[in-house]
């Protein structure tokens, strides 16, 4: 029982770092886009 809770929390960890750091990445991205337009 332990063993299947601390594989859910890592594969939490996982998918959150995963979602985190694809955020992070499209936002740079549009700030790149907007910079180029002349936006900022």
């Amino acid at each position: 029982m332990a063993n299947s809770a601390i594989m859910l929390w890592i594969l939490a960890g996982v998918i959150y770092l995963v979602v985190i750091s694809t955020i992070n990445a499209d936002r740079t991205r549009l700030l790149n886009l907007m910079k180029d337009r002349g936006g900022l």
